[in-house]
């Protein structure tokens, strides 16, 4: 079963999946084709979602539960 089903978009699976593979912003804005402030609003939507202050401490909530693996 997947873990994010119903709450993340798939947008933001992908961003956090980038982020977790330690991706820059720029990397991640080429690969996705979305710009500096869609990145910002998708991290702040991640971030609301989950109620997390900052997306390091989401990641590494989420790596140590095994929901994001690294590659």
């Amino acid at each position: 079963m997947d873990p994010f089903a119903g709450v993340f978009t798939h947008r933001e699976i992908k961003l956090l999946c980038m982020l977790c593979e330690s991706k820059s912003r720029e990397e991640i804005g080429a690969a996705l084709a979305l710009s500096p402030s869609s990145i910002k609003g998708c991290v702040s939507s991640i971030l609301n979602k989950t109620g997390y202050g900052s997306i390091s401490q989401l990641l590494s909530h989420m790596l140590s539960r095994g929901c994001l693996a690294p590659r």
